[in-house]
């Protein structure tokens, strides 16, 4: 939560010296929303899909990879908007799928232990 916030902030930054004032602030809330949506469908199909077999986390994520790669794109769509260098939005990119996928595999373990 504090990364987000700080990167909100910085980008906000960013953005207000390069945007019109309500720009930056729907980009924001648009990235931010995104980041919610995306950990989410990480974390609900990590569950959803490793919860009733012995698949290996690697072969779970894969899996899930594909069914959220819609809001993935939607999200790198809106790091493409940011005035933030191509190497920043990436690294931004794998930190939010890193997130995603630490919480997914943590809840599905929690799901695991409750069976």
């Amino acid at each position: 939560m504090f990364q987000v916030v700080v990167a909100s902030v910085v980008v906000l930054g960013l953005a207000s010296a390069q945007s019109t004032d309500s720009e930056p602030q729907r980009l924001l809330e648009e990235m931010s929303r995104l980041q919610e949506d995306y950990k989410r469908c990480l974390v609900e199909q990590t569950v959803n899909l490793g919860r009733s077999n012995g698949e290996g986390a690697e072969t779970i994520l894969r899996g899930v990879s594909a069914k959220c790669l819609p809001t993935e794109q939607q999200l790198r769509a809106i790091y493409g908007e940011m005035p933030i260098s191509k190497v920043h939005a990436e690294s931004l990119m794998q930190r939010d799928r890193k997130l995603g996928e630490d919480a997914g595999i943590a809840a599905l373990l929690e799901a695991r232990a409750r069976n």
